[in-house]
């Protein structure tokens, strides 16, 4: 079979159906769909019983899947009734899933939604193609003509009246893009990030996908072209990436099928999104959401290959001097190969994807709460946080030896910062022993028990 007979196999969704439904489905394979990334309510945990489909839709919480025999599985986040698939639901021949709302077409070209914000045009009729953005939605008609609905801020809902002989429409988070027949793309929307400005070279697209805010497109040699936003580097096309037959752009991230069925993920990885699965092969469609990914493939991967990650031991706090190192670490198991995103305050830390975080000397800035995204392609677990808490040093003002031998220790630091004071038998190793309120600058605290032949003090301030 050649590329190209592959790439028209390949595209589910948008595809002019002729002749009854029923063998337009039966033409395109079935399979078993595969998640991985971030599994925040359920996104990445496949429903047991779905067999035989044909399709598959990312949205921003949710997922869905359509069945050979044309009806829809739904999964994730339900906060909308994004999930709750209306019954009865039959003779589906596409899906698609927005942040918060599902849209399905029925074989008689009407098209049904659920979720939030689900009102659908009532003159919408002879539907061959849907596409959902974050808030937005698109039809392509029989005649080429495509309708949108929705939030509009960005003028993503407003039709170009130039296009004309659609082919095939997808919808980003605020923008719009439709294949004409002549290969030649429109785009339209949100141009925050350069989404709606086409590449001059690209001409005869096969194929398109639009994610939050970059787009992808497939080439008739196999190539794939991508251009919007970059932070993450999702328009960064791997090097040597050919020989493509299905392209898919989530919010942050990109991916590819080549012709030999394996998968190809770059960008954004806060969730495991682009560690593809071990074993994973013979894939013929893709769905990219937020921070997980979706496949549909004729041979699903080993069992062993599905165990998600598991955190072992999370990482402790520490209490550490500013200009002193600093460390944090993390123990976990899962299938191989794991990946490792360390976080502050719920933010990505720049380089840190090992399993141990180093400071060479800790500033007061890095002070926070910090934890660790461990993720394969069958999942993704985040550790419970952890505290570094960056000291600057107060000043000891008095030691003096009780009666019954205690120590009474005073101490001043800046009005309104607790003072903590360490101990040490030999000047090197330091141990927390008591932190004390200040809020006049000055303490004094009590030891009563030394316990030691001979015993130092510090004091920093918190």
């Amino acid at each position: 079979m050649t590329r190209q007979s592959l790439i028209l196999r390949s595209l589910c969704l948008a595809c002019l159906l002729s002749g009854p439904w029923q063998t337009a489905l039966a033409q395109r394979p079935a399979g078993q769909v595969v998640a991985w990334g971030n599994n925040s309510s359920g996104l990445a945990s496949v429903p047991a019983d779905l067999t035989n489909a044909i399709a598959i839709a990312a949205g921003g919480s949710h997922s869905l899947a359509l069945r050979a025999d044309g009806t829809v599985v739904a999964w994730g986040g339900n906060q909308y009734g994004q999930t709750l698939v209306p019954l009865p639901l039959r003779d589906i021949i596409a899906i698609a899933a927005a942040e918060d709302h599902s849209l399905a077409l029925r074989a008689d070209g009407r098209v049904v939604a659920w979720g939030r914000d689900i009102s659908v045009p009532t003159s919408l009729t002879n539907v061959t193609a849907i596409a959902t953005g974050r808030y937005h939605s698109l039809a392509m008609h029989t005649d080429g003509s495509v309708t949108a609905w929705g939030l509009g801020f960005y003028g993503q809902t407003n039709i170009p009246p130039t296009l004309v002989n659609a082919c095939d429409v997808v919808a980003g988070g605020n923008h719009s893009l439709a294949r004409r027949a002549d290969g030649r793309i429109v785009a339209w929307g949100d141009n925050s990030y350069g989404q709606t400005w086409i590449p001059t070279s690209l001409t005869n697209a096969l194929a398109v996908a639009a994610g939050d805010g970059h787009n992808l497109a497939l080439r008739p040699d196999g190539r794939v072209a991508a251009w919007g936003r970059n932070s993450y580097g999702q328009t960064t096309i791997p090097a040597g990436l050919t020989n493509c037959i299905v392209i898919a752009a989530g919010s942050g991230h990109s991916l590819a099928v080549r012709a030999d069925g394996r998968v190809v993920a770059w960008g954004l990885n806060s969730g495991g999104q682009t560690v593809v699965p071990a074993g994973l092969t013979n894939v013929f469609a893709l769905a990219a959401g937020g921070s997980y990914s979706l496949a549909i493939c004729t041979v699903p991967p080993a069992t062993n290959s599905l165990v998600p990650p598991q955190i072992v031991q999370s990482p402790a706090s520490v209490v550490v001097r500013v200009g002193a190192p600093a460390s944090f670490s993390v123990v976990a198991n899962g299938e191989l190969p794991l990946s490792y995103q360390w976080r502050r305050n719920g933010y990505d830390v720049a380089g840190a994807t090992t399993t141990r975080l180093a400071l060479v000397a800790a500033v007061t800035p890095d002070a926070g709460s910090y934890d660790v995204v461990v993720a394969s392609g069958c999942g993704s677990a985040t550790s419970a946080a952890a505290t570094l808490t960056v000291t600057t040093p107060g000043r000891i003002t008095a030691i003096s030896v009780q009666p019954g031998g205690a120590v009474q220790v005073g101490a001043v630091g800046v009005a309104g910062r607790d003072l903590l004071f360490s101990t040490s038998t030999n000047l090197l190793d330091w141990t927390p022993w008591i932190s004390a309120p200040n809020p006049s600058g000055q303490v004094q605290v009590l030891d009563p028990a030394p316990c030691a032949p001979q015993k130092f003090y510090r004091v920093d301030q918190l």
